[in-house]
Order: structure tokens, then sequence, then C-alpha cells
């Protein structure tokens, strides 16, 4: 992979599309999923609680009286002020993990109280998610559950000759012409063989 197609490839990832590269033709294959019912995009990279599919908000959350503090602040003193915990909690107030008795005691215990990151339902310890987490399961717009896959093959190249377009298109549904040390991109489709010059892939012509 040259330095053109992996920042093609970085900006890609960054937006959340899945990307893979094709050595033999060097080129690749992307995938987007989206919402059956609204085409809202899915987003791999959040996570929702398994009980209510509440997103993941990267908070540490009061086991008490429900006060907020940012992950920023990766170590936060043991206690709040009301005499509670800080737990990566769900952010839904009616969610069981925050009025089962029970369950609040089980995530609660799901390690030594000294370690904070492995406290509450969004815990994470290395590379490894909470039991009680899953990938996005529901739309973040409007709830639904069903998603679908678009996939899109490109290539990307230093130039293009207008003569081999016709021919490129019978195998790639954009051409992604990258010049001037990464700074600056043409995204070319069938329907738009002449378009504006950008400092970026023009991801709206992705459409779903």
């Amino acid at each position: 992979m040259n330095l053109n197609e992996m920042a093609v490839s970085y900006q890609l990832q960054s937006e959340d599309y899945q990307v893979f590269y094709n050595r033999s033709l060097s080129s690749f294959i992307i995938i987007r999923d989206y919402c059956t019912e609204c085409k809202t995009a899915w987003n791999h990279s959040i996570n929702q609680c398994i009980f209510c599919g509440t997103e993941n908000y990267y908070l540490w959350i009061c086991n008490q009286c429900r006060k907020l503090r940012s992950l920023q602040n990766s170590n936060p003193s043991n206690r709040c002020d009301c005499g509670g915990e800080y737990l990566k909690s769900c952010f839904n107030d009616d969610c069981d993990t925050n009025k089962d008795l029970k369950l609040k005691n089980i995530l609660s215990k799901s390690s030594k109280f000294s370690d904070h990151s492995k406290n509450g339902i969004f815990n994470k310890s290395a590379q490894t998610r909470s039991g009680f987490t899953i990938s996005q399961h529901y739309c973040l717009k409007c709830g639904h559950e069903k998603n679908k896959s678009k996939i899109w093959k490109l290539k990307v190249l230093p130039d293009i000759n207008p003569d081999n377009q016709k021919v490129l298109f019978n195998d790639f549904d954009f051409i992604i012409v990258v010049k001037n040390n990464q700074k600056e991109f043409q995204t070319i489709s069938k329907n738009n063989l002449n378009p504006n010059t950008i400092n970026k892939v023009d991801t709206t012509l992705f459409v779903i």
C-alpha cells in the first residue's frame, strides 16, 4: 500500500467505514452498514448497554447521586462528595442496571474497588469490553434493530487518463485521485467525471 492509498484508508476508517485492501488489484473494498428504516449510518466504534441500548457516553457516574465526571479524568477520587463511588455506568437513569439493586450489586463488585477502570457496565480491561455491552445494536436515530451493508469498490491513483475512465468504471465505483503530497483529492464517479478538488475524499458521494 503506497502513501496515497494509506491516506485514503486512514480517512475512511476514521469515518467508520470498514476498509479492505485488495493486494492483487491494488484497490479497496469499503463497506458501510446502515439502518434499513431511516438509512442512518451504523457505527461499529459505538458500544451500547445490553439492557436498554443506551450509547456509551464515556463518563464517570456516581452510583448514588448520579453526578457526572469526564473520563478525561482517568483516576477520579475514590468517592464522590455524597459518598458514592464513580463507575462507568449506563447514562439512562431508568435502565435496569441503575434501578435493580441485585444487578447494581453485581456490576459494582465486578472487580476490586480500587481498580476503577473495571467498574460499571461500560468497563474495559485492556482490549476486552464488559460482558454487559454490545456493539451498536439499535439505530441511534430511530431505534430500529435491523441494518444492511452497502459496498463500494475504489481505486486510488496519482492521476487519470480520461481515455481510461470508462474502462476503470467497469470495475470500480469511484476513482480517488490524490495529488500534492496527500493534500488534494478528487473523488471521481461515473456521474461526476470532473469533480472539485478538495482536501479529503468526498464521502458525501457514497450514497446509501
